[in-house]
């Protein structure tokens, strides 16, 4: 028996509820009158209420920006000292120390200089990266420069990648793609919702 209380959202086929204002997938306006009387009464800000993709992927946003911000900082406060307590704890669980484990495991050669100098590398990219996406989730929340919040979102995602591509003990280049795919994810999601935005 087919239930009337549901229906499908003619933009993306969504099923629906018939007295639904907003698609709970796409988040397009299914009922006009009803979404500008919710407009007025929110205090008439002529914005659509974030919904669907659009607010999972200011969600995402807020949620890298503040991940990556730690895991930056993190590495950028990486250094000699730090390093030796790293190198200690390897000795302590291998009996060998980092570099020496890194080769005789995984084949890779690097020296301490090159790891605290990788870290550095990912700090960098990483906070960079950090700015771009709150900059992007910044404007989603705004509502304004449509072309700017995607743009930020693909930068971000752009930077991460290479950040990883030039660190590849630290971070590592699979790593690296995975971080800019989902990046440029969220950004396709935004690019998908620009009638949320005034511009």
């Amino acid at each position: 028996m087919v239930d009337d209380n549901y229906g499908f959202c003619p933009h993306c086929g969504e099923n629906v509820k018939s007295d639904a204002v907003y698609c709970p997938g796409c988040g397009a306006v299914l009922k006009q009158e009803a979404a500008q009387a919710q407009l007025y009464n929110a205090g008439a800000t002529g914005k659509i209420p974030m919904r669907g993709m659009f607010l999972f992927a200011f969600v995402m946003l807020i949620i890298y920006t503040v991940l990556e911000l730690i895991s930056a900082s993190s590495s950028l406060m990486f250094n000699e000292g730090m390093y030796d307590s790293f190198d200690k704890a390897f000795i302590d669980m291998f009996g060998m120390g980092f570099v020496d484990y890194m080769r005789e495991y995984l084949g890779v050669v690097i020296t301490k200089e090159e790891f605290i100098s990788n870290m550095l590398t990912v700090g960098i990219s990483g906070m960079i990266s950090a700015f771009l996406a709150g900059a992007s989730a910044i404007l989603c929340y705004k509502r304004v420069k449509f072309k700017f919040a995607v743009g930020c979102c693909v930068l971000s995602a752009i930077v991460v990648m290479i950040g990883s591509a030039l660190a590849p003990v630290v971070a590592g280049v699979t790593a690296g793609i995975f971080n800019m795919v989902a990046g440029l994810i969220v950004a396709y999601m935004i690019f998908s919702s620009k009638r949320y935005f005034e511009n």
